[in-house]
């Protein structure tokens, strides 16, 4: 029976049209089938004149409906009407709607990301509302470096900057972190500034400590460049005390006195600090080979710093005296210096050496050259060299317990001869307060020459006299006097100042005191005026000239 049945609409599906499949479908429609489908062949026959007696009926109905319901047909009818108009009406409408639909869709997915992004900031503002005292402090944290810097806080600033570099690693995609990382960034700089300005200043060992232990958290300098920084900043401090007293004063003695004194406070400190900061056990074995370097180069650079000061200042000094002082000051300085490693006392000996020398020389030199114009003089006004009697007098020697250094008497009898021997004798008296070995024998020569140049002016006047000597015998034996009082008197009493009163006689043997102002050549030269001596030992009367002190 079921195969009949799906026959059966099956067939009545595949008759019926387009829009009766819709029909078939409805309930009511299946309901229906499944009644024919079930009725006999008779039934079914009969059936047509049922449909067609139940539409009569049905039609009969709708007729008396129709009467009796007129009235609502009309109002039905009119509101149809009414309806079908409202529908174009909205059909119409809906057309105009649906052509703003895109635009306004465009607008709905432009508002809606506007009302997102809204969104997202009211998020972002809301949560700022509930981190507001925590961002607070953040920000302030800039302004908070800048006032520790700036009063000192070194070691707050240093905090706080390490606490926005920690937020910083924490958050790195924070923009507002990196702005105010970056205005800590220039207070620290700002910092480094100030902390580079104290180590130019006079600070002492604590303040040292704390500067470059600052400088060390700061991460800015390795250790090497840190000990260079700071040996360049103290140098630097230095050399601003030295340029202050250069320009205080002028005098190069006072200034010398200062600049030792300050080398010895400055330098004991500079270094002291430095081997106290910087200890060589924190160090592995390489480091600590080339920071040893730094240390040294800087104390070389000291010595070599010092000398040329000396050297320079020492130039313009022309008292034996101040420089004798000077020296032992700077001998004490390198004492001093020395428990720290900086013992130049073996170096500045020779700076003073040379400047006493050049002193010594300067003094004979210039006695000589005097003694030399006088010759002159009177070689050009053609008179007499002496006309004093006692000239030709030779005066028995005299035993007195004055001192053996004193010079002869007669050698006042020829004036120009007492000022030669007076400015030996200043010279010498100056040596012999800062008389170096080193120099002996180069003043010795010197002292050699400056007396052959004055035998060689008296051998010219000697060839200019010579021509009236005939007329004039008195003039000649004035002269061959002076010859024998200047080779047996002032050349043997020159010698004995220099040799026993200034280097005192123990410092030489015999022969070497022979080989020092040798009298051979100058009896080349005036020997032809000097008669032998009656008695080999020079007389030394008491005179009234300048004499040397007693070594």
């Amino acid at each position: 029976m079921s195969e009949v049945d799906d026959y059966f609409h099956t067939l009545i599906e595949s008759t019926v049209g387009p829009s009766q499949k819709e029909l078939v479908k409805e309930d009511w429609c299946k309901e229906y089938l499944d009644h024919l489908t079930g009725l006999s062949l008779n039934e079914l026959r009969e059936e047509p004149v049922l449909l067609e007696k139940r539409e009569k009926e049905v039609t009969e109905e709708l007729k008396e409906l129709a009467k009796r319901e007129y009235l609502g047909f009309v109002s039905v009818y009119s509101s149809s009407e009414t309806v079908s108009s409202t529908l174009s009406t909205i059909d119409h409408k809906l057309n105009s709607l649906l052509s703003v639909l895109p635009s306004l869709e465009k607008s709905y997915v432009s508002f809606n990301a506007e009302v997102t992004s809204i969104q997202a900031d009211r998020s972002k503002l809301s949560l700022i509302l509930n981190n507001y005292n925590n961002l607070l402090e953040v920000l302030e944290i800039p302004q908070l470096i800048d006032t520790c810097v700036r009063n000192g806080y070194y070691a707050e600033a240093l905090e706080l900057s390490s606490h926005v570099r920690r937020l910083c690693l924490r958050h790195p995609t924070v923009d507002l972190l990196e702005q105010v990382s970056q205005s800590v960034e220039k207070s620290i700089a700002h910092m480094l500034s100030q902390l580079l300005v104290l180590l130019r200043g006079p600070i002492k060992l604590p303040l040292c400590l704390r500067v470059i232990g600052f400088l060390r958290r700061m991460e800015v300098f390795d250790e090497a460049e840190l000990r260079v920084l700071f040996l360049k900043s103290r140098d630097a401090y230095f050399e601003q005390l030295v340029h202050e007293l250069s320009v205080e004063m002028i005098d190069p003695v006072k200034f010398l006195r200062r600049y030792i004194d300050l080398c010895r406070d400055e330098y004991f400190d500079i270094v002291s600090q430095y081997q106290a900061i910087f200890a060589e056990e924190d160090l592995d074995p390489n480091e600590r080979t080339s920071t040893k370097v730094i240390c040294s180069d800087y104390i070389s650079q000291i010595v070599v710093r010092f000398t040329a000061t000396l050297t320079k200042h020492t130039s313009a000094i022309h008292d034996i005296s101040a420089l004798s002082s000077l020296l032992t000051q700077a001998m004490f300085c390198g004492m001093s210096l020395g428990r720290i490693g900086l013992d130049f006392r073996q170096i500045i000996g020779s700076i003073f050496e040379r400047r006493v020398s050049v002193i010594v020389k300067e003094l004979i030199v210039d006695g000589t050259e005097e003694f030399q114009r006088e010759i002159e003089e009177v070689m050009k006004k053609n008179v007499s060299w002496l006309t004093n009697n006692k000239a030709l007098t030779t005066e028995p020697a005299k035993t007195t317990s004055r001192s053996v250094f004193a010079p002869p008497t007669s050698l006042v009898n020829f004036p120009p001869l007492a000022r030669l021997t007076n400015a030996f004798l200043s010279a010498f008296n100056s040596l012999r307060l800062l008389a170096p070995i080193s120099i002996m024998r180069d003043l010795s020569i010197q002292i050699d020459h400056s007396l052959m140049d004055a035998t060689k002016s008296i051998q010219s006047y000697a060839a200019h006299k010579s021509d009236i000597w005939s007329s004039r015998p008195e003039e000649k034996a004035i002269f061959e006097r002076f010859c024998e009082l200047f080779v047996n008197s002032f050349i043997p009493y020159i010698k004995r100042c220099f040799v026993e009163g200034v280097y005192a006689d123990i410092l030489f043997t015999e022969a070497k005191a022979r080989d020092i102002l040798p009298v051979e050549p100058i009896l080349e030269v005036l020997g032809g005026y000097i008669k032998p001596p009656a008695n080999n030992s020079p007389t030394t009367e008491e005179t009234n000239q300048p004499t040397l002190s007693p070594a």
